[in-house]
């Protein structure tokens, strides 16, 4: 008899594996649904402070809201005082109306005194005074005319520059029609006698010409001026130089009067 050999091979259990898993899951399970709930107490205590805190919020501001309310004056109090005020406004627009006409009776009034007191004197005043006006401005003119110099000049052979000499101002003119006299103030005797000459040296380069000088008191230092660079200036060899000698009111232009700036 051939004897069968028993393979005895020891078997892999599980079971005790199994029993530790689901007891730490038992576990995790138990700890998380602690914490939940402790989770959601804790949040439900803090959504219902906030809400008590709102509500003591708009309590308190529902409370200040009636305090302002029951603060403002009685509304019958008030229709009664703007009643009152309406009488008075219309009381006193009246008053002012009546006011308004007398000022305006006597406005007119006044106007028409004034009327008849410029009728009475002063419109003969006026007429007076305007013919006196008339004959002092006449009597002006007429007495800047007998100031005023002419001069009879030769224009055939000689085109002759008058210059009109002062302190502080030399008028410079010209017999010729279409051009006008020309003034230059400057407080410097060597610049006036220069813007002299060369009126005469501008006029030379055309034709034969001289200078006339109508000389003033106050000019005499631009006359000593011009003598000085007649001297000294080559150019200035052929001028013929006449001088009169006027008074210090006196003028050669009526468009450059005598005591008058130039422009």
């Amino acid at each position: 008899m051939t004897r069968r050999r028993r393979h005895n091979t020891a078997s892999i259990s599980f079971f005790s594996f199994q029993d530790v898993m689901i007891g730490t899951i038992g576990v995790v399970l138990i700890i998380t649904l602690i914490l939940l709930i402790q989770v959601g107490r804790r949040t439900s205590e803090a959504i219902a402070a906030t809400e008590d805190l709102n509500q003591l919020e708009e309590v308190e501001r529902l409370e200040a809201r009636l305090a302002a309310l029951e603060a403002l004056p009685d509304l019958e109090s008030q229709e009664t005082n703007l009643a009152r005020l309406h009488i008075e406004l219309d009381i006193e627009t009246h008053r002012n109306q009546h006011h308004a006409q007398i000022l305006a009776d006597l406005s007119t009034q006044h106007a028409n005194l004034e009327r008849n007191r410029q009728q009475s004197g002063n419109v003969q005043t006026i007429d007076r005074l305007s013919v006196q006006a008339e004959l002092l401005r006449k009597e002006v003119s007429e007495e800047r005319r007998r100031h005023e110099i002419s001069y009879l000049l030769d224009s055939e052979h000689s085109d002759a520059v008058i210059a009109e000499l002062t302190a502080e101002r030399v008028v410079v003119s010209s017999i010729r029609s279409g051009e006008a006299p020309v003034a230059v103030s400057i407080a410097n005797p060597d610049q006036l006698a220069r813007i002299t000459l060369d009126a005469w040296l501008a006029r030379s380069q055309v034709g034969p010409t001289h200078l006339l000088l109508s000389l003033k008191p106050s000019g005499i230092a631009v006359w000593n001026a011009i003598e000085r660079l007649r001297r000294s200036d080559p150019q200035l060899k052929d001028l013929k130089v006449g001088v009169d000698l006027i008074a210090e009111d006196a003028t050669t232009t009526g468009q450059f009067r005598a005591g008058e700036q130039s422009p």
